[in-house]
């Protein structure tokens, strides 16, 4: 039990560090999390609704239910590479379970994520959509599901990485070929039947 209380501080001292590593010297913080999904989004309706006249009723909704989710998974695998590399003087000095960092990187972008979720309640209340609050279970369920996709990722690249440095790269490259092969700008009933079963393969 001790043992137990003593990952969890170091585990939440580890996330404290994260955060402040990440808004050091920024005015509004929090905020950029926020903007650059909904920045996206936006960016994404206009093309999409205006120009490429894709018909779905609440695409903007639809878009910022699937941004969310993504920029979690998506910080979280390209942040991992370096999830070792970055701590290598902390990890030379201190002895502690090294997938402490990967939990805290991930603890980081979740906290994120989880803060960003009232924007797309107020979105729904917009759109005169209803949200059911016994929903609630299923979405921490889902959020579960992904993060064990997500920690598994982080594992295999941060690790991947101390001996193959292009991981990093590649990983970039990657993440944005699978952003395209994820039916997050647009919806799976708009992919060819033929084509479905090759989508269900990807774990996003």
């Amino acid at each position: 039990m001790k043992k137990l209380h003593y990952y969890l501080e170091l585990l939440i001292v580890l996330i404290g560090k994260e955060l402040k590593i990440r808004y050091k010297n920024t005015v509004f913080g929090y905020l950029w999390s926020v903007a650059s999904p909904l920045a996206f989004a936006l960016t994404f309706y206009v093309v999409f609704s205006h120009t490429m006249r894709l018909d779905m009723e609440n695409y903007l909704v639809f878009l910022l239910a699937g941004m969310f989710p993504w920029q979690y998974f998506n910080n979280s695998v390209n942040q991992s590479p370096w999830v070792f590399l970055g701590n290598a003087s902390l990890i030379k000095k201190v002895t502690f379970p090294r997938v402490m960092l990967a939990l805290a990187m991930m603890g980081n972008n979740a906290i994120h994520f989880l803060l960003a979720l009232p924007v797309l309640l107020v979105f729904l209340w917009m759109g005169n959509i209803v949200f059911h609050w016994q929903n609630i279970l299923w979405l921490f369920i889902l959020f579960f599901n992904q993060s064990l996709i997500v920690f598994g990722a982080v594992l295999f690249l941060g690790t991947t990485n101390l001996f193959f440095r292009d991981m990093e790269n590649l990983t970039q490259v990657l993440m944005n070929l699978l952003f395209y092969l994820t039916p997050v700008l647009y919806p799976i009933k708009v992919i060819p039947q033929e084509y479905r079963l090759l989508l269900s393969l990807n774990p996003m």
